[in-house]
């Protein structure tokens, strides 16, 4: 109370103790069991509050500490010293192991204490008071701007230049080492050589590997030498036993009959696959008697045609909107001009559906020789389906059999109503299978053809 009421306070010490807590704490003067006394490390001030700092290290231990108890002690100017504070924790104690090779035990304490009006709060230090805890010293290691403010002659490195080493500028002589016949003079590099003296060795050395890159012929070799044949030679074809010409030479660039015909763009006369664009310079006859054949006008002739693995007969119309696979396509009755946009309802004259399987696509531009055909007319036209099964792009529900006509949405079909009159201009054609979906999906259609 009296330091409370503004009389000087001092404290002297920290004391950490096994005992349990009595029923009036009030009452003790000094630990329940003492186990070790602690000096103070710091002291601050705050609020009427003083925070104190001890440090407990279990060197010397002999056994376990149940650290259950802590007190703070103060001098008394009449009491002399006193237990300033007092604090037992009970079950919740800590165990402190004995000192061992292992193991060693250091905790820090900080404990904060009323010092109400006292006019003056000190506390008397221990010899640890000037010893840096393990986060100061963590912070020292880890301070990289040269917190001891080391200079660089103080290391011996008054004389180096601060830069990195990629920035390093050596200084040494820009002449060359030569002979008397101006020819570099490439020399050995010898132990305990100046840097400077080194380097130009070096230069030298790297100058006249340059030049000799550069020369032709340094080594005076001879054709004979490596018995090689003279610059201006020719050879017979007969002298050619082995290897293979390639085509820009006058030869095959194969070593077999059936990859040279690939190379030159033949067509095998039987077996094989033949991939690409055919181009008939002149008449092509085929069969026994000739009855079949390939004009150089563009003519063909055949009794069968086999091998189409798609279900429709197309031909490119002249586009007039952006259309795509399974749309309903009409003829635009508004323009005076022949073009084809997506059906939309009973009043258009539908005359076919966009098509992506075709088995056989008619009409269009005429490419260019290195065009193929699709790409060059897809822009202008529309591939539409005329006869044949093609997947229509329909909405609502579809029964194997009904007939499909333009739904209202551009280019989407439907299934027509029972007892519904529809113009046999707008009917697309006659569902091959049917489902119960109601969402937007393509279906097979054989269109009317």
């Amino acid at each position: 109370m009296k330091a409370l009421n503004g009389t000087a306070i001092n404290f002297t010490k920290f004391a950490l103790g096994d005992g349990a807590a009595p029923e009036e704490p009030r009452d003790l003067k000094n630990l329940v069991h003492l186990a070790a006394n602690m000096q103070i490390n710091s002291i601050e001030l705050s609020a009427n509050c003083a925070v104190l700092e001890s440090t407990y290290t279990n060197s010397g231990l002999k056994s376990k500490l149940v650290a259950r108890e802590i007190g703070i002690f103060a001098n008394d100017p009449d009491d002399g010293e006193i237990l300033y504070a007092y604090a037992n924790a009970g079950n919740e104690a800590a165990v402190v192991p004995p000192e061992s090779g292992d193991m060693t035990v250091q905790e820090t304490f900080h404990m904060v204490v009323a010092v109400g009006d006292a006019e003056q709060v000190t506390a008397t230090l221990g010899e640890y008071s000037g010893y840096a805890s393990k986060q100061d010293l963590k912070d020292h290691i880890d301070d990289h701007n040269n917190p001891h403010h080391v200079t660089a002659e103080q290391v011996g490195l008054g004389n180096v230049p601060n830069v990195t080493p990629t920035n390093q500028q050596p200084v040494f002589s820009n002449d060359y080492i030569t002979k008397t016949d101006g020819s570099y003079d490439v020399q050995n590099i010898a132990s305990g050589e100046k840097l400077g003296n080194i380097l130009r060795k070096i230069r030298t050395a790297i100058a006249a590997f340059i030049a000799h890159l550069s020369a032709k012929n340094p080594h005076k070799i001879s054709a004979a030498d490596i018995s090689a044949a003279a610059m201006d030679h020719k050879h017979n074809a007969d002298d050619v036993t082995s290897g293979t010409f390639p085509i820009s030479r006058g030869g095959t660039g194969a070593q077999t009959a059936t990859q040279a015909l690939v190379n030159l763009g033949a067509m095998p006369t039987s077996g094989g696959t033949f991939t690409g664009t055919v181009r008939f310079q002149r008449s092509t006859y085929f069969g026994t008697d000739n009855s079949y054949y390939v004009g150089s006008d563009g003519t063909a002739n055949f009794r069968k045609v086999y091998g189409a693995v798609y279900n429709d007969y197309a031909e490119w119309f002249p586009r007039g909107c952006d259309t795509k696979p399974g749309d309903i396509i009409a003829l635009d009755v508004s323009s005076q001009t022949e073009r084809y946009i997506k059906a939309v309802g009973k009043m258009d004259r539908v005359v076919g559906v966009h098509t992506d399987e075709y088995a056989y696509l008619i009409g269009g531009d005429t490419p260019d020789e290195k065009d193929d055909n699709f790409k060059a007319n897809i822009e202008k036209y529309i591939p539409v389906s005329l006869a044949g099964r093609v997947r229509v792009r329909v909405t609502g529900r579809v029964k194997t059999g009904d007939l499909i006509l333009p739904s209202g949405t551009p280019g989407i079909g439907r299934a027509a109503c029972a007892g519904e009159f529809a113009p046999a201009e707008c009917i697309v054609g006659y569902a091959v299978e049917g489902d119960d979906r109601t969402d937007e999906r393509r279906i097979r259609v054989r269109v009317r053809g």
